[in-house]
C-alpha cells in the first residue's frame, strides 16, 4: 500500500501537514458500494491480545465518505497526490447508465471529491504504484499507463489538469506480478514476475523520467508479497515476506538489484489462541521507519465458548477482525533488522464486508 510523502499533494497548509496521522479503512460494507472510515492509529499498551480480554474491541466511526461503485473490487483503490483516494472502479451499469469516462478522486483531509479522467483502457489485473506527489503509474492490459497532474489552466479556474498518458507496452504479462517497489534512483519502479504460463521468474525496472524497461540480470524475485517500501532512514527496502515459511515476518534488503535480503526474526502477525490469520497489509508511515500492520483475522472467542458450553449449547463465536500494529524498525548491533515500540488495536470488520476484501487483504492508507 503508498507511503506519505513529506509535502502534502492536495495543497494543504503547514496546519494540515502537522496534523497527526491518522488510519483510513475501507469496506465495501452496504449494497452500492464501499465505506470510508477515519480511525485513529493504535497507542498504549504493546503485546496483548483481544482473547486476553486486556485490549478491549474498538468501535468503527462513522464513514466519512460512501462511494457508489461496484463491490468485490478492492484492487482499484490506490493512494496517490499526497492525501487523495482514487476509486478507479470499472463503471457498473446498473447504477450509472450513461457510463461517463471518470473516476472519483478523494481529497480525504479537505473531504473533497474531484472527478478525474478514467483510463483508456479497462484496467485488467492493475497495480498501480504512486511515485512522489504528481504522478501515478499504472500496470495493466499489456500497458504502462501514467496519471499526473501539469500546470495549466482550465476553463474552470482550477489551475491542475488530470491526464493518463504515455501508453508504453509491458515486456511481461500485468497478471504475473508477483511485488514491486520504488528505487529512489531515478526513480525507477521494480517489478517481480512469475510467468503463469512458463513458470519462469523475472525483475525488471522501469524508469520513470526515461519511461526505459530494463530486465535485471538472472532469474530472481523480489522477496515480498505485493508492495514493499523503501525506508530512505535505515537505507533498505522493507516488505512482508511472500515465503510460506517465514509467513508474518518482514524481509529486507540493502542493494539491489543485487538481492541480498536478511529476515525480521520476529513474527509481526498474531500468535495467540483464537486468532486465525486471513490476510494482511503492511502501511509505510513516511516518518523515519515507522509502519502500520492491519492484519485481518478470524477471532474465536474462547470466553463466549465458556459462557456456551455453560448453556449447554456448543456453537463457538467468531468473527472477522481487523488488528493494527504500529511499530518502527531499527538495527540493532549485529545488524539485524528489529521492531520497537508495538502498539496493537482491534475493530471488528463490518458483516457486509465481501469475501474478496476479505481475503485479498485490508485496504488501508496512513495519511
Amino acid at each position: 500500500m503508498p507511503k506519505r510523502r513529506s509535502s502534502e499533494g492536495d495543497g494543504g497548509s503547514t496546519a494540515e501537514r502537522r496534523r497527526p496521522q491518522q488510519l483510513y479503512l475501507i469496506f465495501d460494507d452496504w449494497s452500492r458500494g464501499y465505506s470510508i472510515r477515519e480511525v485513529n492509529l493504535p497507542s498504549g499498551s504493546s503485546h496483548l491480545s483481544a482473547v486476553s480480554g486486556k485490549v478491549a474491541e474498538q468501535r468503527l466511526p462513522p464513514p466519512i465518505f460512501r462511494l457508489a461503485v461496484p463491490r468485490q473490487l478492492p484492487q482499484y483503490f490506490v493512494c496517490a497526490f499526497g492525501t487523495k483516494i482514487i476509486a478507479a472502479h470499472p463503471k457498473d451499469p446498473v447504477f450509472e447508465p450513461t457510463g461517463e469516462n471518470s473516476i472519483p478522486i478523494l481529497g480525504v483531509r479537505k473531504r473533497s471529491i474531484i472527478i478525474g479522467p478514467a483510463q483508456s483502457l479497462f484496467p485488467v489485473y492493475p497495480t498501480y504504484v504512486p511515485v512522489g506527489d504528481r504522478r501515478l503509474f499504472c500496470l495493466h492490459s499489456g500497458f504502462i499507463e501514467l496519471l499526473c497532474r501539469s500546470q495549466r489552466e482550465q476553463p474552470s479556474g482550477d489551475n491542475m489538469e488530470w491526464a493518463w498518458c504515455n501508453h508504453k507496452a509491458l515486456p511481461f504479462e500485468s497478471n504475473d506480478v508477483s511485488s514491486y517497489a520504488v528505487h529512489p534512483a531515478g526513480p525507477s519502479i521494480l517489478v517481480s514476475t512469475k510467468s503463469t504460463r512458463y513458470g519462469t521468474t523475472a525483475t525488471f525496472s522501469f524508469h520513470t523520467e526515461e519511461f526505459v524497461w530494463k530486465q535485471l540480470g538472472g532469474e530472481w524475485m523480489l522477496p515480498f508479497t505485493g508492495r514493499a517500501h523503501y525506508v530512505r532512514y535505515l537505507e533498505i527496502f522493507v516488505g512482508l515476506s511472500k515465503d510460506p515459511e517465514t509467513l508474518g515476518h518482514l524481509t529486507s534488503n540493502t542493494q539491489c538489484p543485487a538481492p541480498a535480503w536478511k529476515l525480521c526474526p520476529e513474527k509481526l502477525f498474531s500468535d495467540n489462541p483464537g486468532e486465525e490469520h486471513v490476510s494482511a497489509t503492511h502501511v509505510y508511515m513516511g516518518s523515519k521507519s515507522k509502519f502500520c500492520l492491519v492484519e485481518c483475522i478470524l477471532f474465536e472467542d474462547v470466553r463466549a465458548d465458556q459462557v456456551l458450553e455453560e448453556r449447554g449449547l456448543r456453537q463457538r463465536g467468531s468473527c472477522y477482525m481487523y488488528r493494527l500494529m504500529k511499530f518502527s524498525l531499527r538495527f540493532d548491533m549485529n545488524g539485524d533488522l528489529k521492531t520497537k515500540s508495538q502498539r496493537v488495536g482491534y475493530f471488528k470488520v463490518p458483516e457486509k464486508t465481501s469475501i474478496e476484501l476479505i481475503f485479498g487483504g485490508p485496504v488501508a492508507f496512513v495519511l
